[in-house]
């Protein structure tokens, strides 16, 4: 409940900081027509990013088996590695934020006029919305939904209170301690997210852990001999194309003289052949080409 309530917070304020900003911008260049479509903005990025969580969750629990630890271990490492992306990133663009957002809004106001505020709105908060739906995702495994939905919710409360208090106070407050702060936090809580995926592909097969001394983690075979085909198959159940590819369906009328059946069969065979030649290292072979466009 820590965690979600923490990224939360943080999530929830910068959020806040956004819609200050933007709202400050058109109140600056006369423009007070545009801050109901500004909102507006707001309220759609919030439902999308709602939709987004619960789409996560469902995805999550729809997968057995196998394909459930793969899932988890993928999610947490995701969440692990876009979450200290966000606190590198806040902490090279905080100062430059507000200038580029109120160039946004003269932008914005200027060329596509409302549509334009509308768009920079929802861009700016679904952001926020989409990276903590992923974070309370990665959140939920450990923790549990009903505490991941309670100490996020209590988060967000806490990030609007702080977002009043910023705009409306006559006393200035100092953001760059509060982002430090939460940014130590979330960094161990990334930390954390690592060693649970660590623990989650170890228990799908996919990597060997050993504790103690000299102890770490390796990929269970070398990548020469792990194909993309039996990756994709653990990622889900089965790999029929329908529901009926495999056995009969009540439902269908036209079972018994159906071909479809067939074709889809062979359609998905001839897939999963073709991706069971390719294996991970090959994946990876244009390592100089790959090396620069990462800049690594």
């Amino acid at each position: 409940m820590l965690s979600s309530f923490l990224l939360a917070l943080r999530e929830g304020t910068e959020a806040a900081l956004v819609i200050g900003i933007v709202l400050g911008a058109l109140r600056k260049i006369r423009r007070p027509d545009c801050a109901r479509v500004a909102w507006l903005g707001v309220l759609t990025a919030v439902a999308a990013s709602v939709l987004a969580a619960v789409a996560l969750r469902a995805l999550g629990l729809s997968f057995t088996g196998r394909a459930e630890p793969i899932f988890e271990g993928s999610t947490l490492f995701v969440a692990a590695g876009l979450l200290t992306w966000m606190i590198v990133w806040m902490a090279r663009q905080s100062r430059k934020l507000k200038v580029g957002l109120e160039a946004d809004v003269r932008q914005a106001v200027c060329v596509p006029g409302r549509r334009g505020v509308f768009a920079l709105m929802f861009v700016a908060v679904a952001r926020e919305g989409l990276e903590l739906a992923i974070f309370l995702t990665a959140s939920a495994f450990d923790a549990g939904t009903a505490q991941t939905i309670g100490g996020s919710l209590l988060g967000l409360a806490a990030a609007a209170f702080f977002g009043y208090l910023l705009f409306t106070c006559t006393w200035r407050l100092d953001l760059r301690w509060f982002f430090r702060l939460t940014g130590a936090l979330s960094l161990l809580f990334a930390a954390g997210l690592v060693a649970k995926g660590v623990h989650a592909l170890g228990r799908a097969g996919f990597l060997a852990t050993r504790r103690g001394m000299g102890g770490g983690f390796r990929l269970a075979l070398p990548p020469e001999k792990t194909s993309l085909g039996a990756v994709i198959r653990l990622t889900q159940a089965n790999d029929a194309m329908v529901d009926c590819q495999d056995g009969p369906a009540t439902l269908c009328r036209i079972f018994p003289a159906c071909r479809l059946r067939q074709a889809l069969k062979e359609a998905s065979g001839a897939f999963f052949a073709v991706l069971d030649c390719y294996s991970l290292a090959s994946l990876v072979k244009p390592r100089a080409e790959l090396k620069e466009l990462l800049k690594i």
